[in-house]
């Protein structure tokens, strides 16, 4: 048995394959590792001809293409026959040229580029011979017909072959052969840019040399990297928009991780209600069930509890009407008994207080108001009486909220029965719209811990005065910072450091912002760039630079 190829005196004079020229590594023949016997020159193994125990790898020297005038410029080798070229590359730009190839006498050309990321050959003239080949387009022969349509290549190459023989790169380098502008050799410097992704709430990146771009198709945000919100924050900012009641999507943190849920706004009433449903809204009678062997029901609401958590928190005030109706059933067993029913909320935590009492009181409503229908109980239910009787009453301690399990545990006595009704999670106002500062003198200010927008952040307030000049508000850290101005009567200004100089967005008004009117400030700072839109006026917009710093590191308070 033989490894790498069959001994002359062997040979069959009809195998005509030749011996094996190249490396072999984990060679293992019904589990005996080979290589290792003959590095221990075993008896059994026998080595014929120039065999090392090692594998070099021949060193490959790539070639980058930096800029728009980056070209490397390789002599060819006339030949009668045709040309021959291979190579290996690397990009992520869609377009650009790759090789260009012009014909003597200017009777032609050989074109390969890529467009649309698809790699396409162009034949202009087919000619007998050839002149130098170039990747890129050089400046010294573009008069000579070197004319790209593609655009630039920017990316790597590496393993050029010129009718079969490698192009040495490193003569190149030397000016002893061919000529090259704009190049990085012996170095692949493309970068990925999608690595870490920077497009947010799902957005999918896809990159080109320079920058990166987000798709952010069907996440519900956009922006340059998804950042922005399509949704308003509350069914309140809904109706300041002119809208009426309907289903709506809100987006109760704004640009915050977690995502917009479709809710109904009602907005018939003087308070605007936010209403979401859940799985089980009906009268539903119970029996047979014990404190061994309760009847569990399940609440599932249309969305998920970071999505009702953020919304209960931004709200000032949130219900949900609770009903149960008894006939020997007993509900907190009170006065100090082990309650037979109780609920949980998001907590996860048994709650023993009923619609209209307080957490932490085992009462129903009638207990609190000394209205129950036998004084020694506090809820009419634990009177265990023969007819129907019921508690009924809403659960408005928002950070219970909301009802996920009601659990009843005393309808299987003679003559028990029970039914419960829990209706949906409602809730009005807006703590992030309905709040406002005076700042009545120029030494007035508010501070608030640092602010953290490292990478991506949005600011947004509205504003009135009659001050020709002022800051709005600033965050300083070492060197870098923040700042948001009303620069002249007439004009805003968001300027920031992030470690690459000071960066400005300018919006000047045709009017003046001192009109001691209302007006809406939207500032937005992520690694793609900065933008700012006051009112209605265009939004203004500035690219951050492709390579540099990207952070924005603050340190002291934030002041507004």
């Amino acid at each position: 048995l033989s490894f790498g190829g069959i001994p002359v005196p062997g040979k069959s004079v009809t195998f005509l394959r030749k011996n094996f020229h190249g490396c072999i590594e984990n060679l293992y023949y019904n589990g005996v590792n080979i290589i290792d016997l003959a590095k221990r020159h075993k008896p059994q193994i026998h080595i014929m001809g120039n065999v090392s125990f090692s594998c070099s790898e021949p060193h490959i020297i790539p070639v980058t293409f930096m800029t728009s005038g980056s070209y490397l410029l390789l002599p060819g080798s006339p030949q009668l026959e045709g040309l021959s070229v291979s190579f290996q590359f690397r990009t992520w730009n869609k377009d650009g040229l790759l090789l260009h190839n012009g014909l003597r006498e200017a009777s032609g050309a050989l074109q390969i580029y890529l467009h649309d990321g698809k790699l396409k050959i162009t034949i202009l003239k087919v000619s007998r011979t050839q002149t130098d080949i170039a990747t890129g387009c050089p400046g010294s022969v573009r008069n000579a017909g070197c004319s790209n349509p593609y655009g630039a290549f920017h990316g790597c190459m590496r393993l050029i072959f010129i009718d079969n023989q490698p192009a040495d790169l490193i003569l190149v380098q030397q000016g002893v052969r061919g000529n090259f502008s704009d190049l990085q050799i012996d170095l692949c410097g493309i970068v990925d840019r999608c690595l870490p992704n920077y497009c947010e709430h799902g957005g999918e990146c896809s990159q080109s040399w320079s920058t990166f771009y987000c798709d952010c198709a069907g996440t519900g945000y956009t922006g340059a990297t998804c950042h922005n919100s399509l949704h308003e924050q509350s069914c309140e900012a809904y109706k300041h928009k002119g809208n009426t009641s309907g289903f709506f999507s809100i987006d109760a943190d704004g640009s915050g991780p977690v995502g917009p849920l479709l809710v109904y706004c009602n907005m018939t009433e003087d308070k605007t209600w936010t209403v979401i449903q859940h799985n089980n809204t009906d009268l539903t009678k119970v029996r047979g069930s014990t404190a061994e062997r309760p009847h569990l029901v399940q609440f599932n609401y249309n969305a998920s509890m970071e999505q009702l958590r953020a919304m209960i928190n931004s709200m000032d005030y949130c219900e949900q009407k609770v009903t149960y109706h008894c006939k020997r059933s007993r509900l907190l067993n009170t006065p100090d008994a082990v309650p037979f029913t109780w609920w949980i909320g998001r907590t996860n935590d048994k709650q023993a207080y009923w619609g209209g009492s307080s957490p932490g009181v085992q009462k129903c409503a009638c207990g609190l108001e000394g209205s129950c229908l036998d004084t020694n109980y506090h809820c009419n239910c634990d009177a265990d009486r023969d007819k129907w009787t019921n508690n009924t009453g809403h659960l408005s301690y928002k950070d219970h909220l909301p009802v996920t399990q009601i659990i009843i545990g005393d309808t299987d006595r003679t003559n028990s029965e029970a039914a419960y009704k829990l209706g949906p999670l409602r809730c009005y106002g807006d703590r992030n719209y309905w709040n406002a500062a005076s700042f009545n003198t120029e030494s007035s200010y508010l501070h608030f811990p640092t602010f953290h927008g490292e990478l991506s952040a949005d600011i947004s307030f509205f504003f009135k005065t009659t001050a020709s000049s002022g800051v709005f508000l600033e965050n300083l850290g070492i060197k870098d910072f923040i700042r948001i101005e009303l620069n002249s009567p007439m004009e805003v200004v968001l300027s920031f450091d992030v470690g690459n100089g000071p960066f400005e967005v300018i919006v000047k008004s045709a009017t003046h912002l001192n009109d001691n009117q209302w007006h809406y400030v939207e500032a937005e700072r992520n690694i793609r760039e900065a933008s700012l839109q006051v009112d209605h006026l265009p939004r203004k917009a500035q690219e951050a630079p492709c390579d540099g710093h990207i952070q924005l590191q603050l340190s002291s308070q934030l002041f507004v």
